[in-house]
């Protein structure tokens, strides 16, 4: 492998975007990635670009699911220039379904989410078992194993080199310095160091005495074929409905704390043909396609964590993304480029509170030289 400028440890949509963006800026980029790109968390999700599903209150991390969204119409633009996979974006409008437990204190939160969508609509939904129906005109979705096939498409392109099956088991440092990553067939050296292996992000900062606390969080999803069962994303407290062009209905999803297993369980079958059953009835005849799961990677506070690590230089991390993982891409891409390239990061006076300073002194630890 010839020395590139960033070495990208991790094969999801995060790392996959970072580095299609870092190779578009000019930087020689290289990936490794324990298997198959895109292969937990990445492959497992929806593709739902929905702000206000994630939303419980105005703050900081409301600003950036936003901000996310806004930079993802250019984002794909570009994408399509290198890549002959449509990633199937649409932004045609999300469908939020408010039960009437949640009725008043929705109402209550309408006028801050009305600074982010003015165009919010609140109507009654028509049903017993729901009060209101919200669109949100502006959100939408991706399908992820499209977006993941035009990243991937995008990388070749750019001249990327991807090393798929080859895992990162440590990271190289130097007189407080990251130089690179060991594997299984030797040391890859690099300028710079993105670590970007959700879950497993911390099994490799591990040797470099840092970590960020992030665990895995396992989400099943269940596939059944419905054209035509619903016009768009439909979704409520208790699990959404996303339709794709193919035919396929994916229903969501479960979350559960299941260690490293990322296996499909009955238990999250039944659970999520109950949540099919109460946002469209008639989905109970539908023909099962399939079921799938992945691991989430979640900080405790629930935010990601992006940016150069304090002390030790020649490292970045990008992990924590959680459910939000497809939506962050774009910017996080941007963010992360941005800091290899030593441009400002986008919209630095909120980007700078998901950095992973936050973590030193509470979650995160550090050890050995790290005076950088």
């Amino acid at each position: 492998m010839t020395h590139p400028d960033v070495l990208v440890v991790g094969g999801g949509v995060i790392g996959l975007a970072s580095a299609w963006t870092m190779a578009r800026r000019g930087l020689r980029v290289a990936v490794l990635d324990a298997g198959d790109l895109g292969g937990e968390s990445s492959r497992a999700a929806a593709g739902i670009l929905g702000p206000l599903a994630e939303s419980t209150e105005d703050g900081p991390f409301t600003e950036l699911l936003w901000l996310g969204l806004s930079r993802f119409p250019a984002f794909v633009q570009a994408l399509r220039e290198d890549a002959a996979t449509d990633p199937e974006l649409d932004l045609s409008g999300i469908e939020r379904l408010v039960s009437p437990e949640e009725a008043g204190a929705y109402r209550a939160s309408l006028s801050w989410r009305r600074r982010y969508e003015p165009t919010l609509r609140l109507e009654p939904a028509g049903r017993a078992d729901f009060a209101y129906r919200v669109w949100s005109p502006r959100e939408g979705q991706v399908y992820g194993p499209s977006y993941l096939a035009a990243l991937a498409e995008g990388l070749a392109a750019r001249g990327v080199s991807v090393y798929r099956g080859r895992p990162a088991t440590a990271l190289s440092v130097a007189r407080g310095r990251v130089v690179g990553a060991l594997t299984a067939d030797g040391p890859v050296s690099a300028g710079l160091t993105l670590v970007a292996a959700g879950v497993w992000t911390d099994r490799v900062l591990a040797s470099a005495g840092v970590r960020t606390g992030v665990e895995p969080v396992r989400g099943q999803v269940l596939g059944v074929h419905a054209p035509g069962a619903v016009p768009h994303v439909r979704y409520a407290a208790s699990g959404y409905l996303a339709p794709k062009r193919n035919g396929l209905l994916i229903i969501g999803a479960t979350e559960d704390a299941a260690g490293f297993m990322s296996t499909v369980s009955l238990g999250g079958l039944v659970s999520l043909s109950q949540k099919a059953a109460a946002l469209a009835p008639k989905l109970f005849d539908a023909p099962f396609a399939r079921a799938w799961a992945g691991l989430r990677p979640k900080v405790q506070d629930g935010w990601p964590v992006v940016g150069a690590w304090p002390g030790l230089q020649g490292l970045m991390v990008a992990t924590g993304h959680h459910r939000n993982g497809i939506l962050l891409s774009a910017l996080t891409a941007e963010w992360t480029a941005a800091l290899a390239t030593g441009e400002p990061p986008p919209c630095p006076g909120l980007t700078a509170r998901f950095g992973p300073d936050r973590l030193l002194g509470t979650r995160g630890t550090s050890g050995g030289d790290r005076t950088g």
